[in-house]
């Protein structure tokens, strides 16, 4: 599994050490709140690449395994394996080129949109994609 550690609570508290409008195309306003807490632990379930940007289907640990699409700036990342039974696909969208997913979810196109619209297939998957993670430790 891999983790992360809630560095940073939005892109503005980066501003003075590095160029956060990179951004700005998907965060409006750069303050966002994501909601995060400082120093907490995240699990990973996924990461996208956005127009040179990395970003993390993440939840807390200690949360109700809520998933969020969080970028990986906002984090310090435990250097990790790529998990068993996780896939990297080259995708050609205009949004993002690269994914790193369970393969339960890299053949589902929009997973993430229909997880937030709470597919209840999709949310099974990804609850159950938790629970394998946990299971690996």
């Amino acid at each position: 599994m891999i983790k992360a550690y809630c560095r940073y609570l939005d892109l503005s508290e980066l501003t003075e050490i590095m160029d956060v409008s990179v951004y700005q195309e998907f965060v409006s306003p750069i303050n966002y709140d994501f909601g995060l807490t400082r120093d907490t632990k995240h699990l990973v379930i996924g990461i996208v690449e956005r127009k040179g940007t990395l970003w993390l289907y993440s939840t807390a640990e200690d949360s109700s395994k809520e998933l969020n699409c969080i970028p990986a700036v906002l984090f310090a990342i435990e250097r990790a394996k790529i998990p068993v039974g996780m896939t990297v696909s080259l995708i050609n969208t205009e949004r993002s080129s690269l994914e790193i997913l369970p393969e339960s979810l890299a053949c589902i196109e929009g997973w993430f949109e229909r997880y937030v619209d709470e597919d209840e297939e999709i949310v099974k998957i990804v609850e159950s994609e938790f629970a394998r993670f946990l299971l690996q430790g």
